[in-house]
């Protein structure tokens, strides 16, 4: 490999099949067409998916999902050593002539800024994640600042910032910034054993998404509402995606309690089959997923992902596929009867409102040129490395922090993430 130009991404993971796996691997296929060497670190293993990112699987660097404030200087440069290596068993570094960073969420984009520093090169913040459900330390909050500042950090949606720096700064129209995840190019006329065996109902509502995501349960629960409300009709529910143990049995427990409803949950699948998309009536979901099913012709119901409530109909009533307007919104059952049983919208007759999806090979130039865009002269933050420097507000005090730290040299960070998710639990209650 011969590029002296190198694009390196920092993502939460290359497996499975979500939409920020399907954006990285657009992203990848822009920037090898377009003369970049791509490099991709994640964090997690898990059912590779998507071929494409199979030369990525060795990149796979679990220690990133910690802050770098809980390391020491010398376990940090090892750390940066170990990526570093990777990429110089193809590329040499010091030949580059220009390097990106692009980091996808708030603990990669501090390993990032680490990095870049080290490197003396521009580093990109593009966080692709839907909301932001924590409160984040005010260090925290001072380095989105500066990269936002910087001109160094952007949303997937225009409200993404306003979500983010709520309670911190306000932001002008023109610093909000955001860029389109192109996530939708996913679907073939492929068989899929999975889906052979599916028979319509009466009424027929598909979901895509991660299914730990928050949104999925009032989904679950305002569906269940619906069909309990008509038991003479018949439901079948189609859940393409997957999630933790725990949460697909509690969705398995609550779509049980209605009689009239059948139901399939597929895993991630990839590609769709384009089948699926002819035996929904309905779709309910957000963000690209939403996007994806409503150009392939199926009545889209879009909902908020901060309050769960319907936003309307994709290219209908609305073409917003992740916020409603402040106050807005309606109950996702209320949109079901206006469907099914009001008949005020056209699922079967053919005259679906189908949304043209951008291509992606289009869309990145902008991504690019707003990563080159930012500001000339490199700087960085100075405080990632700081004591102070931890995500959530909710561990701020000073002792716990001292305890985080005497921990992970004492056990590793291995035993670190137990003790968090522990802490976590205890924290929100959970039993």
């Amino acid at each position: 490999m011969k590029k002296n130009k190198l694009y390196m991404i920092f993502t939460g993971t290359i497996y499975e099949a979500g939409g920020g796996q399907i954006y990285t691997r657009n992203k990848v296929d822009y920037l090898k067409e377009n003369g970049w060497a791509v490099f991709v670190f994640s964090l997690n293993r898990g059912q590779l998916m998507i071929n494409e990112l199979k030369d990525f699987e060795k990149n796979v660097f679990p220690l990133l999902k910690f802050e770098p404030s809980l390391f020491s200087v010398k376990n940090i440069s090892c750390i940066i050593k170990a990526i570093m290596e990777q990429i110089q068993k193809e590329v040499s570094i010091n030949n580059c002539s220009e390097i990106i960073i692009e980091s996808h969420t708030i603990p990669l984009s501090l390993w990032g800024e680490v990095i870049a520093e080290s490197l003396n090169c521009k580093h990109f913040v593009y966080l692709l994640q839907e909301r932001y459900h924590r409160k984040l330390s005010l260090q925290i909050m001072d380095f989105l600042d500066f990269k936002h500042q910087r001109k160094e950090l952007a949303g997937i949606k225009n409200d993404s910032l306003n979500f983010l720096f709520k309670n911190y700064k306000t932001l002008g129209p023109k610093e909000q910034y955001f860029l389109t995840a192109c996530c939708t190019n996913s679907v073939a006329d492929v068989n899929c054993e999975t889906i052979e065996d599916i028979e319509r109902a009466e009424i027929n509502i598909g979901c895509i998404s991660n299914l730990a995501k928050p949104y999925v349960i009032t989904v679950i629960d305002e569906i269940v509402l619906f069909a309990k409300e008509h038991k003479k009709k018949n439901f079948f529910v189609l859940l393409v995606g997957n999630a933790g143990e725990s949460t697909i049995s509690s969705i398995v427990e609550k779509l049980k309690t209605a009689r009239n409803v059948k139901f399939l949950i597929t895993g991630y699948l990839f590609p769709l089959p384009r089948k699926i998309f002819k035996i929904m009536d309905l779709f309910i979901g957000v963000a690209g997923a939403a996007n994806l099913s409503s150009s392939e012709g199926v009545l889209t119901m879009t909902v908020d992902v901060n309050t769960h409530k319907a936003i309307g109909f994709l290219g209908y009533d609305t073409s917003e596929n992740l916020f409603a307007a402040p106050g807005s919104g309606q109950r996702i059952s209320v949109l079901l009867e206006s469907v099914f049983i009001d008949n005020k919208f056209p699922i079967k007759d053919n005259k679906i409102s189908k949304l043209q999806l951008p291509d992606y090979m289009e869309k990145f130039k902008e991504h690019m040129d707003f990563a080159q865009g930012s500001s000339e002269r490199q700087k960085y933050y100075g405080g990632i490395l700081s004591p102070k420097c931890y995500m959530f507000e909710d561990v701020e005090k000073l002792k716990w922090k001292k305890t985080l730290n005497l921990f992970i040299t004492l056990f590793g960070p291995g035993s670190y993430e137990n003790l968090r998710t522990k802490y976590h639990a205890l924290t929100r209650g959970d039993n």
